[in-house]
């Protein structure tokens, strides 16, 4: 048996509710998206089940400014009994990692105060693969008051030149402005006004903390892909306490990361590579990606919906089989289009034990800021009949 992946991104835009009934692929607008029997090539509704669908889209190569081509799902056709999967994957922002640093006091009869802090993120990964990166920062005691022990280790890690993570002095108590501060801080808030800093320093039982804020890998916005492209570009942090402080010293998670899914980056990078004419990233001429015409835009956010699905055929005495997967991406926000699409593919997957996801369509968040959880169904969740 012969086995295949074949793998497949489509792009809606401008909010449109899929083609109607009966339509051909060519009747498509730019942007549009729709469901077609394979038998008859006509577009199909939520209604009824078919044996064999796929699922086309209207573009614009060459940047014409209007459709002037049709692009299709993965594989020659969807076999409706060879269905594996139906995952709706909602925008979700990206999040850095905070971890604080609790609970210090200066101490006169220390001479060093020392932490650790690892790093991992891909880039890391693919520079040295498991082995530790890790930076120490050590803070010689000069007979520091607390606040002051605070602004020189924040002033040693914010000069580190490796640009995984920033430091900030955040309130262990209420401030107010009847106290005499420039406004009023909350437990826990960011303090940088350096009036307020200095009226810390000489106001005795008032302390800080310190939040460590991971950032992200810069993108390579450079030519047509970035071929030193990071999917996952955040950065996650491991503290450690070293030497110097007590015992009632912590480090504590205040924020857990969290990797964005669905920017625009991401899906041109899947367009590069899995609608590609050619094996190579690059040219095998000279060293640069090749062109494309990508559907996706650069810093939109987009909801996704993936298919899987195998493509049996029988074909010179052999048994093929290919695992395919269909991606369609639909703009935060243009629900006419994503749910529509949804409702008709719905009765296609239910049809075959799927549990339909136009309730977790429905219930999609258009805040881009906010993180959201992928919505796969499957056997063990919503069960498969």
């Amino acid at each position: 048996m012969s086995r295949d992946n074949v793998k497949k991104v489509l792009v809606t835009s401008g909010n449109q509710a899929p083609i109607t009934v009966d339509s051909l692929p060519d009747d498509l607008a730019l942007g549009q998206a729709g469901v077609f029997d394979t038998s008859t090539n006509k577009a199909i509704d939520g209604t009824t089940a078919v044996k064999d669908f796929y699922v086309a889209v209207g573009v614009d190569n060459g940047g014409t400014g209007s459709v002037n081509d049709v692009e299709f799902s993965a594989g020659q056709l969807i076999q409706t009994n060879n269905l594996r999967g139906y995952t709706f994957r909602p925008h979700t922002a990206s999040r850095p990692h905070i971890v604080k640093l609790a609970g210090f006091i200066a101490d006169d009869e220390v001479y060093d105060y020392a932490i650790k802090l690892e790093f991992r993120n891909q880039k890391i990964a693919r520079l040295q693969g498991v082995n530790q990166f890790t930076q120490t920062y050590v803070i010689k005691n000069k007979k520091y008051d607390s606040v002051t022990l605070a602004q020189e280790i924040v002033d040693t890690v914010n000069a580190n030149e490796m640009g995984f993570i920033e430091a900030y002095l955040t309130v262990r108590q209420a401030l107010t402005v009847a106290d005499g501060y420039s406004k009023e801080y909350a437990v826990g808030d960011t303090i940088t006004d350096e009036d307020d800093i200095t009226k810390l320093k000489a106001t005795v039982d008032v302390y800080v903390d310190i939040d460590f804020v991971t950032k992200p890998i810069d993108p390579n916005k450079a030519l047509n892909v970035n071929i030193r492209f990071y999917n996952f570009r955040q950065t996650l942090v491991i503290p450690s306490i070293i030497e110097g402080f007590g015992f009632d010293t912590t480090f504590n998670t205040t924020q857990v990361i969290s990797q964005e899914e669905g920017d625009g980056n991401q899906l041109r990078q899947l367009e590069y590579h899995e609608n590609k004419a050619s094996p190579y990233i690059a040219s095998d001429v000279n060293p640069i990606p090749r062109q494309l015409d990508y559907n996706a835009v650069a810093g939109t956010k987009y909801d996704q919906l993936i298919l899987e699905y195998d493509q049996f055929s029988v074909a010179g005495w052999l048994e093929h089989l290919n695992n395919l997967q269909t991606t369609i991406g639909f703009p935060v926000g243009e629900g006419l289009a994503r749910n529509g699409l949804i409702t008709i593919l719905d009765a296609q997957f239910t049809s075959r034990g799927f549990h339909g996801l136009a309730d977790d369509s429905a219930a999609a968040i258009t805040d881009k800021t906010v993180v959201e959880k992928t919505k796969t169904k499957s056997e063990s969740e919503d069960g498969l009949q």
